[in-house]
């Protein structure tokens, strides 16, 4: 599965809105994202962020793809980021995964590798 040049996989609960964001779980042997690629839950409304779960083989993020689990103007805690391995996982290039919030607790980001953690230059994981 590859995700390229803004491609965008999203969950999105908006202002006025009482529901979460929802939850996004991808499950593949290979996932690139890359080129602006994301996959993001988002809630701007009162319920609470969504959760993204990964399941893959192998993960290469690079040139500002994005894991985003995001809570903007609620209280409620923002969502999780889950990304399970069993091969390696490759961070680069301006790649980002978010699980926060303006204003309550941000969410959890957990990495599990069967291989190996390459986490290279301008990655930010917040």
């Amino acid at each position: 599965l590859l995700g390229d040049e803004r491609a965008r996989l999203s969950t999105f609960s908006q202002t006025g809105s009482r529901g979460g964001a929802g939850s996004i779980n991808v499950a593949t042997p290979r996932l690139e994202l890359r080129g602006g690629a994301a996959i993001a839950v988002t809630t701007s409304g009162e319920g609470s962020g969504g959760d993204i779960a990964l399941d893959v083989g192998s993960l290469r993020m690079r040139e500002g793809a994005s894991l985003s689990a995001r809570s903007e103007s609620t209280s409620l805690p923002a969502g999780d980021v889950e990304v399970r391995s069993t091969g390696g996982i490759r961070l680069e290039s301006g790649s980002q995964i978010d699980a926060s919030t303006g204003i309550a607790t941000g969410g959890n980001v957990l990495l599990d590798a069967g291989d190996a953690i390459f986490v290279g230059d301008a990655v930010g994981i917040r």
